[in-house]
């Protein structure tokens, strides 16, 4: 039976990464971008509406617009287009043998890498609480057990443990290189934690704005790991993280 696994992770949050690491095993079909955006498939969840979790998704249309372009002799159909975080039971409906991999990555960082390549003209205020929203989904996500689940700090900080934990719950990859260079944002590096990197370029300013909205959940980010930090904590974060640069991205 062929396996359909789904990454469910919010965007700048990794996700270029672990779907090419996944890419190196050698059983496994990917599009060549997020199966979002390909015809037949974008007019049913690429549109304005794509992040609405009541979307009705015609997914017998979308289905047989990605089994066009999947390999379907390979054994694990995998895709990643970041709103299926918030129809995770639509897709284990309409897909046989569904697996989840679930990841979220740290608030700052998200906030800065939100602003700076797609959302300029929003706030921090409103790109934070984007986050909580779709984190709040993730809480849901990983208690799911047909999910394997991590953050994007524990993928970075050992991925062989993370490659070895993704292969128990999905054998059928069989194996995966996560010493690979993988190429993100048209750099091909070994896996690295680019956190300290983004939290540096917030002002103070910046920080207090994301700590606003982050100290009305406290609870969901203490249960998610993620501690609610000074702009003090986070330049010192990145000022250490230059001094051990020998594995950073650039």
């Amino acid at each position: 039976m062929t396996t359909h696994l789904f990454l469910l992770v919010p965007p700048g949050s990794g996700s270029t990464a672990l779907w090419q690491l996944l890419q190196t095993s050698p059983h496994v079909s990917a599009f060549e971008k997020e199966g979002q955006w390909l015809p037949g498939a974008a007019e049913h969840i690429g549109g304005a509406e794509r992040w609405d979790p009541d979307l009705t998704v015609d997914w017998d249309a979308v289905r047989a617009a990605w089994e066009q372009r999947w390999d379907t002799t390979s054994r694990v159909r995998v895709e990643k287009s970041p709103p299926h975080l918030v129809r995770a039971q639509q897709l284990e409906d309409a897909f046989e043998d569904t697996r989840f991999v679930v990841m979220c990555r740290d608030p700052y960082a998200y906030c800065e890498g939100m602003r700076r390549r797609w959302q300029a003209q929003r706030s921090l205020t409103e790109i934070a609480m984007g986050w909580v929203a779709r984190v709040g989904y993730q809480v849901e996500n990983q208690a799911r057990p047909s999910a394997v689940h991590f953050s994007y700090e524990e993928l970075t900080a050992d991925p062989r443990a993370i490659a070895n934990r993704i292969l128990a719950h999905v054998p059928e990859l069989e194996r995966l290189d996560s010493e690979a260079c993988l190429e993100v944002h048209g750099q091909a590096r070994p896996l690295c934690n680019l956190n300290a990197q983004q939290t540096a370029r917030l002002s103070e300013w910046d920080v207090a704005e994301i700590n606003a909205v982050l100290s009305w959940e406290t609870e969901l980010i203490e249960q998610l790991g993620y501690p609610i930090r000074s702009f003090a904590a986070l330049q010192d974060a990145a000022t250490g993280s230059v001094r051990d640069s020998s594995r950073v991205w650039g």
